[in-house]
């Protein structure tokens, strides 16, 4: 870093003939990077004294300045800070746009998980659903089976163009694709889950129950 001080003359311009720093009495020019010219310039007249600390920098045609880093005038000491990122402008929110589809299962699409959660159609539309529903369909969808599907447009993250389907036409039978539901909780989740268990199985538990019941009471006595 090099201490450079002296009095304004003139401004200096750069190779776009716009004004980018000082000339000093004593010979030495003080260069500004662009973004902090104007504002510090402001308080720049000519023959005021001004006082720099400066790092050698080439420009793009080769020639080298002292671009300033603070500079001392009137009193004060301005730190020349980068400049702000630019602001990433909003990205419009993706709205998804009705979509329609017609053809032949070629193949299905199964995730991770292995469940069945799309297939392709011979017009090479791809096909999602969600995997809840994949048991149901493939009972009844086979690959060639001709199929109209009516959903919305999805652009994945990759670019790819998915169909997600609302409702799938086959041999004039409309499946409707439903959210998928909550699973079903067991005994350790309290009462009103009366799926874990059946009224059969119920009945069985209790009629044990009344049976050691009454058999430790006749040891009992």
């Amino acid at each position: 870093m090099t201490e450079v001080q002296g009095k304004v003359t003139e401004l200096t311009n750069n190779a776009h003939n716009d004004p980018d720093g000082w000339k000093l009495d004593n010979g030495q020019n003080v260069h500004v990077p662009p973004h902090a010219f104007a504002d510090l310039n402001a308080q720049v007249k000519a023959g005021a004294s001004v006082k720099a600390f400066t790092v050698k920098k080439q420009r793009p045609d080769g020639t080298s300045v002292n671009e300033a880093i603070v500079v001392e005038v009137n009193d004060q000491r301005i730190a020349i800070l980068p400049p702000a990122p630019p602001i990433p402008p909003k990205q419009p929110q993706s709205e998804e746009k009705p979509m329609k589809a017609k053809g032949k299962i070629v193949s299905f699409h199964e995730n991770k998980h292995g469940d069945v959660d799309g297939f392709q159609l011979s017009d090479d539309t791809t096909v999602k659903f969600p995997p809840h529903m994949g048991k149901s369909l493939t009972k009844e969808l086979k690959v060639g089976t001709e199929v109209s599907v009516n959903g919305n447009r999805h652009e994945t993250p990759k670019g790819d163009i998915h169909l997600h389907a609302d409702d799938i036409t086959a041999a004039g039978y409309v499946y409707t694709i439903d959210a998928p539901k909550p699973p079903k909780h067991g005994p350790k989740d309290g009462p009103g889950h009366e799926d874990w268990m059946t009224k059969k199985q119920a009945d069985e538990m209790l009629s044990e129950l009344r049976a050691i019941r009454k058999l430790m009471e006749e040891r009992a006595k």
